[in-house]
């Protein structure tokens, strides 16, 4: 694994790797053990970070595109020197066999090493290979002790993190902490479920690996569930013991915040915000976009404060405004699915009222069609919960 996994393979302006031994710090950075070489094309959002220019130019660190300006990888892999990154490439020494593009801005986590060991890079320009999409939304339920992770990375293939090639590597192994409640160094400022434990029993990432991804393969997509970081406090090598990974699920929020840029999500339930003016009624519909089931149901954990509100258990939402003026409101919920209610996820429906009068004929009956579920006055109040339906740097994995 990449155990503050961060590692240096120098690389001259035509891209051809030469291996280095890692600069700074005792080299506490793994590429991936256990594996083989990834085959070309296999993985076009793999990011090779790069430090320094021109003839001491090296990848140090691995990341991950999540949209094309945006990368990300380990927060202990944030340096000045920090230049540009290569997308694609499954051979350093390969000049053609990447894109290499500058980094304009470096993001990292605040108090990265105590919290989400994550830096966010801007690129100067946009990739032309396709990111990947971070496992959350439905795709987060796919993250699971025993569920298959797929490493990937440009770190070191020996558990003292002491050779390196400049081919791609990647390896299959299994998630051992999907939540990291139990492993030895899980953090607890991201907790709950904010990083997980992987691999072992000689498959790991290792030095160089650091920020690399943790691939989980669903039914419905190949998503990014883990960012590496570092090894177990209680491991006695590099990386082959298996290790913590950042779930970058827990922070898409800060990610888009920080970087001001929409990056690629698993799918998840949506609703269009619904606009009229007080004393109007109107609708809209939640999608639930869930790959796996049909059926669902629905619960409210936030009411609206300035209007009446029904579900119909096909998801229509219908609202009436009270004529109180013009403002915004919302109306928050669940989306269940009701044969595994574990699979849960919020969805808020924005209804923004313009001046209007305090009609009284507004109905929030649905059509026989679809059928009406639950209904409020709006006066229940937000304790209510309406329901419809049935309910350390030690082990970093940078390259140095």
């Amino acid at each position: 694994m990449l155990a503050m996994r961060v590692v240096a393979v120098s690389l001259t302006l035509g891209l051809s790797l030469v291996v280095s031994t890692p600069r700074g710090q005792a080299d506490t950075s793994n590429n991936v053990i256990g594996g083989q070489n990834a085959p070309a094309g296999k993985y076009p959002d793999m990011a090779g970070i790069v430090f320094g220019s021109g003839d001491r130019a090296a990848v140090e660190c691995t990341g991950v595109l999540v949209a094309p300006t945006v990368v990300l990888t380990a927060g202990h892999c944030n340096d000045p020197t920090l230049s540009a990154v290569i997308i694609g490439s499954h051979d350093l020494s390969i000049a053609n066999a990447g894109q290499k593009i500058a980094v304009a801005k470096r993001l990292e986590y605040p108090n990265s090493q105590g919290s989400y060991d994550v830096t966010a890079l801007v690129l100067a320009a946009p990739a032309t290979n396709a990111p990947r999409a971070i496992a959350s939304g439905w795709a987060k339920f796919e993250i699971f002790d025993g569920a298959k992770a797929i490493f990937a990375g440009y770190g070191a293939l020996d558990k003292n993190s002491t050779t390196y090639v400049p081919q791609l590597q990647e390896a299959t192994s299994t998630i051992t902490d999907g939540a990291c409640t139990h492993s030895a160094g899980c953090v607890a400022a991201a907790k709950p479920a904010g990083e997980l434990g992987a691999g072992g029993m000689g498959i790991d990432t290792c030095p160089g690996d650091s920020g690399g991804p943790l691939y989980i393969d669903t039914p419905f997509g190949m998503f990014v569930a883990g960012l590496t970081s570092r090894a177990y406090d209680n491991a006695m090598f590099d990386c082959s013991e298996g290790g913590l990974y950042v779930r970058p699920d827990k922070i898409i929020d800060w990610i888009e915040e920080v970087t001001q840029v929409n990056v690629s999500r698993g799918p998840a339930p949506t609703a269009e915000a619904i606009n009229i003016a007080g004393g109007e009624g109107g609708e809209t519909r939640v999608v639930i976009n869930d790959p796996k089931s049909t059926n669902h149901t629905f619960e409210v954990t936030q009411e609206p404060t300035r209007s009446r509100y029904a579900i119909s258990p096909d998801g229509r939402i219908r609202v009436c405004a009270d004529g109180a003026g013009a403002g915004t409101d919302a109306l928050k919920i669940n989306v269940v699915d009701a044969d595994h209610i574990e699979r849960s996820l919020p969805v808020t429906i924005k209804i923004n009222v313009a001046a209007g009068t305090a009609a009284t004929d507004c109905s929030l009956e649905f059509d026989a069609s679809s059928g009406c579920g639950c209904q409020s006055d709006g006066n229940t109040g937000l304790g209510l919960l309406a329901s419809v339906g049935v309910l350390g740097l030690l082990g970093r994995r940078r390259r140095a």
